[in-house]
């Protein structure tokens, strides 16, 4: 019987597979264990590999898509297609606006708790990495992409039916604008009052000044939405096409991931959230040109300053453009 313990090297990046040989070690197990088939009667067996995960924040989209990329590495590094890998969740977590993402980029998914077996028999179950050690969670402060991160944005994309040529050059005769908007919706039973955080105060009166200055200029095409209105493939359809990703910090900027290269992504922040690299982190993994604009929310001054921030590197993306 081989032992294996799937961890992060603390000399590099990649996942390494260690087999347990000390005697001593393998005594202390194999002296609990019995053979089951004298121990019990009826077993469920589940041949496929399995994939164990703990989910920390399982409505948070951020915090979905570092978990996601964890099991993704552990299929590749097992060689295993994603698509006949189950997934086991081993929190408690109720069901969420972000669980069709796990059944569509694995086989599917079982919560453990919903499992009607006495005992069941898994040929092979691998634990994942917890959310926190993602090599694109913003504690790894990573500039550059990890291992197969490129693979595995293109493996969303697929599986949503999203063809997009991540190198494609930007068409100044034909630049798109996407404004991210944030509003109070119920997510989860968690949140039964719906309240979200860092929403625009004065949302109208700033959409309405933007789109004024693109009136009448064919070449550039501005629009805005909430992405919980929509599909997810709608979501990622939007995206993989805009060139300027604009929004309040918040976790619906992970989409910031599914943009071409060298596009742009402008995070509004308040001077006290300032400090937060959660999505300078991830356009730097995904070669974004990232730009944070400091507003006061709810200010006079805030259309105005989100305006020049957007006009400013709008003439680094094309700069004859507002010509």
């Amino acid at each position: 019987m081989k032992i294996y313990l799937f961890f992060k090297s603390s000399c590099n990046d990649s996942f390494q597979l260690e087999v347990f040989t000390r005697k001593n070690h393998l005594f202390k197990i194999f002296s609990s264990l019995m053979p089951y088939s004298k121990t019990f009667e009826h077993i469920y067996s589940i041949k496929q590999l399995t994939i164990a995960v703990h989910r920390y924040d399982y409505v948070n989209f951020y915090h979905t898509i570092t978990d996601l990329y964890n099991v993704y590495l552990v299929c590749r590094f097992f060689r295993s297609n994603p698509k006949f890998v189950r997934i086991l969740f081993l929190d408690a977590h109720p069901k969420g606006n972000l669980d069709r993402l796990w059944s569509q980029l694995f086989h599917s998914y079982t919560r453990l708790g919903q499992l009607n077996y006495s005992t069941i028999l898994f040929d092979d179950l691998i634990w994942s990495p917890i959310q926190s050690k993602s090599e694109i969670d913003v504690d790894q402060d990573r500039m550059i992409a990890p291992s197969y991160f490129f693979d595995f944005r293109q493996h969303i994309l697929e599986q949503f039916d999203i063809h997009s040529n991540r190198n494609e050059k930007i068409n100044c005769r034909h630049v798109n604008i996407f404004f991210l908007l944030r509003r109070n919706y119920i997510a989860h039973a968690r949140n039964p009052s719906g309240t979200i955080q860092r929403q625009l105060l004065n949302e109208n009166e700033i959409l309405k000044q933007i789109q004024s200055h693109f009136q009448n200029r064919s070449s550039i095409q501005f629009d805005s939405g909430y992405f919980e209105q929509l599909s997810f493939e709608k979501q990622l359809e939007i995206i993989s096409q805009t060139d300027i990703f604009i929004g309040m910090h918040g976790a619906g900027l992970t989409h910031v991931i599914f943009l071409k290269s060298n596009r742009i992504l402008i995070e509004l922040t308040t001077y006290e959230r300032q400090m937060l690299k959660h999505f300078e982190r991830m356009s730097s993994i995904n070669q974004i040109n990232y730009h944070r604009c400091l507003i006061e929310n709810g200010q006079p001054t805030t259309s105005n300053t989100i305006w020049s921030c957007l006009r400013k590197k709008l003439l680094e993306l094309c700069p004859n453009i507002l010509s």
